[in-house]
């Protein structure tokens, strides 16, 4: 688990290689998991 501040957030996503469009809820599909979305999604580009 790591934090970043909230103007990074967009960099953490791409460095990750997330699409936060297509967020699978089955951990085989994704390996990586948000648990706070709602807070990423408006923080992204």
């Amino acid at each position: 688990m790591f934090s970043v501040r909230s103007a990074l957030v967009p960099y953490a996503v791409q460095a990750l290689n997330l699409d936060l469009t297509k967020i699978e809820a089955r951990p085989q599909a994704q390996q990586i998991m948000v648990a706070n979305l709602d807070e990423v999604r408006c923080h992204a580009f």
